[in-house]
């Protein structure tokens, strides 16, 4: 079973001002579930402001606890780029439907060519996931951009990911048992990089070099992600998270990760994960 994580954030970069209401989900491509049924778009409802508060909706309440129907802004890069109508169905026969609304009106944008890089169950290409909002707050004031992580950067996450994988056990083959496994630094590879304006880098970094025969998942061999300070400082933020995008959606520069799941054991806290992560990220001031 693939399991795909995307990472989505609401970051610091407005001065304080009144907590609006708001909510932020995604307009996600959506695979048939066979051959004969074609894909289709639906937003998935994530989060709302509750107090003042960003909080995930409680993905064991059921429909009732998330919008039943919602005007969506979808957002790219600090832009506005499409408005469309959501609804949400009566039930979710399955547990990676938490949360689906249904697309009702508007004309549904998209960004790049379907891709694997988001593909979840089935490994289906699909269309790169994107932000939507409740309100029309879309603006990214850190210009965050993809970008190959610096060398300093780099540097700085290497020596994260030592601290945090310090035992690492591998296998010779996928026939033979894992037993520890010393590893250089040349063997804690870059991957996808992302830089904002005020000097913070989103860096991804895995262990090559896998000889187990078994899921990558809980190793340091999956894609581990940083996030590095531009005097150094750097915190690990989680396994297997993809950054989709950011933006100040509620208009007064709070900030969030959001840890999505295809395809994953029914039981597993999806949007909760996601505040955990929050709360990481503003404890570190990203």
């Amino acid at each position: 079973m693939r399991v795909l994580l995307f990472c989505l954030a609401l970051v610091a970069c407005a001065p304080a001002g009144q907590p609006q209401s708001a909510t932020v989900g995604v307009l996600e491509d959506r695979p048939g579930a066979n051959a004969q049924e074609p894909p289709r778009f639906v937003v998935r409802a994530a989060f709302h402001k509750d107090g003042g508060e960003w909080r995930a909706f409680d993905t064991t309440a059921g429909v009732g606890s998330f919008p039943r129907a919602a005007d969506w802004t979808v957002a790219f890069q600090g832009e506005a780029i499409g408005n469309v109508r959501a609804q949400a169905p009566a039930s979710w026969p399955l547990s990676a439907d938490v949360g689906r609304m249904d697309i009702t009106g508007g004309e549904v944008p998209t960004r790049g060519d379907r891709s694997d890089k988001f593909a979840g169950w089935g490994d289906t290409p699909v269309y790169r996931p994107l932000v939507a909002v409740s309100t029309a707050n879309v603006a990214d004031a850190q210009q965050w951009t993809a970008l190959r992580p610096s060398a300093s950067a780099i540097e700085s996450a290497r020596t994260a990911f030592r601290a945090q994988f310090a035992s690492v056990q591998n296998c010779a083959n996928g026939s033979s048992p894992p037993a520890p496994f010393a590893y250089t630094d040349a063997q804690i590879e870059p991957g996808d990089g992302y830089f904002s304006i005020d000097g913070w880098t989103i860096a991804t970094l895995h262990l090559a070099g896998y000889g187990c025969d078994g899921p990558l998942s809980g190793t340091a061999f999956n894609d581990q992600v940083f996030a590095v300070s531009r005097t150094g400082d750097t915190r690990y933020l989680g396994e297997g998270l993809i950054f989709v995008d950011a933006g100040d959606y509620d208009g007064i520069g709070n900030l969030f990760r959001h840890a999505n799941v295809y395809g994953a054991d029914p039981d597993t806290p999806v949007v909760r994960a996601g505040v955990d992560i929050v709360t990481r990220l503003q404890d570190q001031g990203v």
